[in-house]
């Protein structure tokens, strides 16, 4: 034993880390296979306290919804871009998003609200979450981290 380190997690964050089911759903482990890995370590992250990892592998589970809307909006995928990042994928979005529904009253109902919504979501991420998690200025509490989770 003086050769192992042993830790311990509290029994209220044991399925976060022995995850015998997909931690967001089966759906959402069957529409984003691509995600699976960045939620299965946040659950981690999180089941050891290790709240700003835990953010930050939440974070990076957005990319999979970016791809989805993109594929759905029928651009090019912008997180395979050269030079993205989150302001110039938002932007993309954006621009397919204005010339499929021009008008707001376009966005009030079914598929342009959903967008809309979509969108809004992911711009509200943006400063807050996104980019402060990217860079050394932020560190989440574990209360932040589940939340972003």
């Amino acid at each position: 034993m003086r050769s192992r380190l042993v830790l311990v997690i509290r029994s209220d964050r044991k399925t976060l880390y022995e995850q015998k089911t997909p931690l967001f759903g089966n759906e959402v482990s069957t529409k984003f296979p691509s995600a699976a890995y960045e939620i299965e370590e946040a659950g981690k992250c999180l089941a050891l306290e290790r709240s700003t990892a835990g953010a930050f592998h939440s974070i990076r589970c957005l990319e999979a919804g970016i791809r989805a809307i993109s594929r759905c909006l029928g651009i090019p995928d912008p997180t395979k871009a050269r030079d993205r990042n989150w302001g110039a994928m938002l932007g993309t979005l954006k621009i397919a998003f204005d010339l499929k529904w021009p008008g707001s009253s376009n966005r009030l109902s079914g598929d342009g609200e959903f967008f809309d919504n979509a969108y809004a979501a992911l711009a509200a991420m943006q400063n807050p979450w996104r980019n402060a998690t990217m860079h050394l200025d932020q560190k989440y509490t574990t209360e932040e981290a589940t939340h972003i989770f």
